[in-house]
C-alpha cells in the first residue's frame, strides 16, 4: 500500500493547507514541463495521485482506514514473528550436541567476542549543558557529612557527647516540579511491626544527591536522614547552574537564526536563537529559573535539539540534504578516537 503522506512529505495528523502547501511546492518540482524527464514524470504522478486521495475529506478518511488496518496487521506479522524467534532461541537445534556445532559456536564466540570486547561506535558527545550524575561515592559523602552532626551531639540532659539512639536514611523520590517548590512526602521508617509512616517537609530547591536531616519532635535522640533523587523528566532537568529544558528547533532556525516562543515556570517568553547554532547549545534567561536556597530565582536554560522532518524518504529531502552537506569544510566526526577509552 502506498504511503501518500510520505510521498508529500507531511504527518498523517496535518492540516489540509499543509497538505495543499505540500503538493504546490513538489508539484514545481517535478513537473515535466520544468524537469523534463521520465523520473521526474513519474514522481509527478505519485505525487499528483497522494494528493488526489488526501485533499478529497472522504477519500483521506477511507483511505486512513484502510492504512490503520494494514499497520495493525503488519504489527501483528511483526509480534508473531518476534514471538517465535524468542521461541526458537530457547529451544536448542536438535544437532546441538555435536561437535560440528559446539566447535563453530566456539568459532563464532571468538570472532564476536574478543577478550578486549568489541569496538565500541563513537560516542555522541553533548556540549558542557549539565553537571554529571551524582555518584555513589558523592551520594555517601553527603549522607556522612549528615550524619556527623549528629555523632557528636550531646545527649537529652546535656551532658556529655552521646550517640542517638536510631538515625534512619531514606531515599526520597520526587518530580521536577516537587524539587523546585518544595512538596510534603510521607515516607516509612523501621522494619515489620515496628514500622511507621511520617510526614516530612522537603525544602524548594533540591537535586538529586541532596540530603535532608531532620529530628524528632517526641525523642530527642532520634534522627531522619533523607537523601533525594529527582524522577527524570521528559522536557527537563535540574542543573547546578539552573533548570534545563529541552528545545526543539528546526534545521532552518539553526542555521539564520529566530526569535521562537518557549514556556517558562510563569508564561511563554520570546528567545532569540543565535544563527549557526548547534545540537547541545544552550541559550539562557536570567532570573527565570527555579528559586534558590538564597531567595533569588536561579536561570532558565534551553539546550537546543535539531528535529528533522519526519519522512526523510521525501521526495527531493535527500538531494537538499546532500548540498548542505557540501558546505562541510571537514568531516563532523574528526577526531573522535577509534576506542572510547582513547579519549
Amino acid at each position: 500500500m502506498d504511503d501518500h503522506y510520505r510521498m508529500l512529505g507531511v504527518l498523517p495528523e496535518a492540516s489540509e493547507e499543509e497538505i495543499r502547501r505540500a503538493y504546490r511546492i513538489l508539484a514545481r518540482r517535478y513537473h515535466p514541463d520544468i524537469n523534463p524527464g521520465e523520473q521526474s514524470e513519474e514522481i509527478f504522478k505519485e505525487i499528483a495521485a497522494a494528493y488526489q486521495i488526501l485533499s478529497n475529506s472522504a477519500r483521506r478518511k477511507k483511505y486512513d482506514d484502510e492504512r490503520a488496518k494494514v499497520q495493525a496487521h503488519e504489527q501483528r506479522q511483526n509480534k508473531f514473528q518476534s514471538d517465535y524467534e524468542r521461541a526458537k532461541v530457547r529451544r536448542p537445534p536438535a544437532d546441538a550436541a555435536s561437535a560440528t556445532t559446539r566447535t563453530a559456536r566456539r568459532a563464532a564466540s571468538t570472532e564476536t567476542s574478543p577478550r578486549r570486547g568489541p569496538r565500541p561506535t563513537a560516542p555522541r558527545r553533548r556540549t558542557n549543558t549539565t553537571s554529571p550524575k551524582p555518584s555513589i561515592k558523592r551520594l555517601a559523602r553527603n549522607v556522612v557529612a549528615a550524619l556527623l552532626p549528629f555523632l557528636f551531639r550531646k545527649n537529652a540532659s546535656g551532658s556529655g557527647a552521646g550517640l542517638p539512639l536510631r538515625v534512619s536514611v531514606v531515599e526520597v523520590a520526587v518530580t521536577v516540579h516537587e524539587a523546585v517548590y518544595g512538596v510534603q512526602k510521607v515516607v516509612e521508617i523501621g522494619e515489620d511491626r515496628q514500622r511507621q509512616r511520617i510526614s516530612v517537609r522537603i525544602p524548594p530547591a533540591v537535586r538529586t544527591g541532596s540530603v535532608v536531616h531532620l529530628r524528632s519532635k517526641e525523642n530527642p535522640n532520634e534522627d531522619m536522614v533523607l537523601v533525594v533523587r529527582v524522577i527524570p523528566h521528559d522536557l527537563m532537568e535540574i542543573d547546578s547552574r539552573g533548570l534545563i529544558i529541552d528545545l526543539p528547533i528546526t534545521v532552518r532556525e539553526a542555521l539564520e537564526g529566530s526569535k521562537v516562543s518557549v514556556p517558562t515556570l510563569e508564561s511563554s517568553a520570546i528567545i532569540s536563537i543565535p544563527a549557526g547554532s548547534q545540537s547541545g547549545d544552550t541559550v539562557r534567561v536570567r532570573g527565570k529559573g527555579a528559586p534558590l536556597k538564597n531567595g533569588e530565582n536561579g536561570d532558565l536554560l534551553y539546550r537546543l535539539l535539531i528535529r528533522l522532518p519526519a519522512y526523510p524518504q521525501a521526495p527531493g529531502l535527500i538531494d537538499k540534504a546532500r548540498e548542505l552537506e557540501a558546505y562541510m569544510e571537514e568531516s563532523v566526526r574528526k577526531g573522535m578516537p577509534p576506542r572510547l577509552f582513547d579519549l
